[in-house]
């Protein structure tokens, strides 16, 4: 075997290898073929005595055992456990809700002030840290995963640097993650194995000298007050546990002015089909260049009308865009830029006729993007120009009581970048369950209006 092929087989120390290189040099070269055979014999057993001692010695240190990280392409680094009896050879990991493994977190260092955060509805995350434990905050905050190790086996990517440290006896690998090239968003993470749980534990923080310490200082106990978890059915699931479930489908139907549609979640059961609970028409569609007429506190996204409009309410047509390219992560990173265009601001009223009672109403699911029909359907063009729903007079009558034959009118704007204008749609979008008992099955569908806000029938 030659030395280059013993050091791709066996990782050991440098040390070692010049032993196992020295005791093969050793061979006189003059001797007889037997001679030579046997000495080769004596070589290979010293060798294999060799491989065995710096194996056993040095298996952790060479990361043939434990956690260990290995580079995948370019900012890809895959982290899994290896155990001395079986390889860890599941292609995904599996994450643990708390208290699953029927252990917790034994924080040796919390930064002051830093607690579990705790929601408006008084139920604390005990893997998840904020300043004061407020759910969001100005300060960056702190939080865990934990994994079985019999299935760890994660590859993280945009990991720009790593290292490792062992402290106690216990490995933490230490990582820098940041999603583009320029760095706009960077993330700390740290693998820690607790073998004697057999429990991966993964922290996230924005602060890289604040994780080290808690991870260096971080341990698990058992957790003594476990309960099993409460579960929740999913609502887009049958009760029925034996239906089949098919699926999801997207649906997706033009409409022109003056052509109405029907709106509502409604339960195709058996062929008999729920009357929509509103019918809609769209009345018109107007291209604008101010807000005009428009109540301010209509638009969307509080503050942000002054993006859109000057102070006297004139439409910013020309601005820079935030583009970008997303990376994969694993060989390359995610490229932004701005680019100059143009904007427009495009105005779609629409009539709201109820069908039915109704004491309470929260409002139309709509959104609007850039659109175009291709293969018989609808899909998203290869095009960087947005389409943003900017206004929505209609959210004023969310939690209001609407009476059978009742009719509002709605107005949505949206504003259109000059490249995406023949593209630009506004969607109403509902979402049904359609249950067939006597196939035992049922399918969940999304049915969506589309509105093309321009070169559709009936405005330009």
């Amino acid at each position: 075997m030659r030395e280059k092929d013993i050091r791709e087989l066996y990782p050991i120390t440098p040390q070692a290898h010049a032993r196992i290189a020295a005791t093969l040099e050793k061979l006189p070269q003059e001797a007889d073929f037997r001679r030579v055979r046997r000495l080769r014999r004596i070589a290979a057993a010293a060798v294999a005595a060799i491989l065995i001692a710096a194996l056993t010695t040095a298996a952790y240190a060479t990361n043939l055992f434990g956690i260990i990280s290995k580079k995948v392409g370019n900012y890809g680094l895959n982290i899994s456990v290896v155990k001395e009896t079986e390889a860890a050879d599941s292609p995904t990991a599996e994450t643990f809700a708390p208290g699953q493994r029927h252990v917790r977190l034994k924080l040796g260092y919390t930064p002051d002030g830093y607690m579990p955060i705790t929601g408006e509805d008084g139920f604390t995350e005990p893997y998840k840290y904020s300043y004061g434990g407020k759910p969001e905050g100005d300060r960056w905050g702190f939080s865990f995963l934990l994994y079985s190790a019999d299935s760890y086996s994660i590859t993280e990517t945009g990991i720009v640097d790593s290292h490792e440290e062992t402290v106690d006896g216990r490995k933490i690998i230490f990582m820098t993650q940041q999603d583009d090239e320029e760095g706009a968003f960077v993330q700390y993470l740290a693998a820690k194995y607790f073998d004697d749980f057999d429990t991966v534990v993964v922290g996230y923080c924005a602060n890289e000298t604040e994780l080290a310490k808690i991870m260096r200082t971080l341990e698990l106990e058992e957790d003594t007050d476990y309960a099993e978890p409460e579960t929740f059915a999913d609502e887009f699931y049958v009760p029925e546990d034996d239906y089949a479930f098919l699926g999801y489908d997207d649906n997706y139907s033009s409409v022109n002015v003056g052509e109405s549609f029907g709106y509502s979640p409604a339960v195709y059961d058996d062929g008999r089909v729920q009357e929509p609970e509103f019918t809609l028409s769209v009345e018109s569609i107007e291209e604008r260049d101010s807000a005009e007429g428009l109540e301010r506190g209509s638009f969307l996204y509080g503050d942000r009308y002054s993006e859109y409009f000057d102070g006297d309410g004139k439409l910013i047509a020309e601005y820079l865009r935030d583009d970008q390219e997303n990376g994969d992560g694993i060989n390359e990173l995610t490229r932004r830029w701005q680019t100059q265009t143009e904007r427009h601001f495009i105005l779609v009223t629409v009539k709201a006729t109820a069908n039915q009672d109704m004491e309470y109403f929260n409002g139309f699911k709509i959104w609007s993007a850039p659109l175009i029909q291709q293969n018989g359907g609808w899909g998203h063009p290869d095009t960087r120009g947005r389409a943003v729903l900017i206004y929505s007079d209609g959210a004023e009558y969310s939690d209001h009581a609407w009476r059978k034959g009742e009719s509002r009118s709605l107005t949505y704007g949206v504003a259109v970048d000059d490249e995406a204008l023949d593209m630009a749609c506004l969607m109403f979008e509902t979402d049904k369950t359609v249950i067939d008992h006597s196939a035992q099955t049922a399918k969940r569908v999304t049915e969506h209006a589309v509105v093309k806000l321009k070169g559709g029938a009936g405005h330009d």
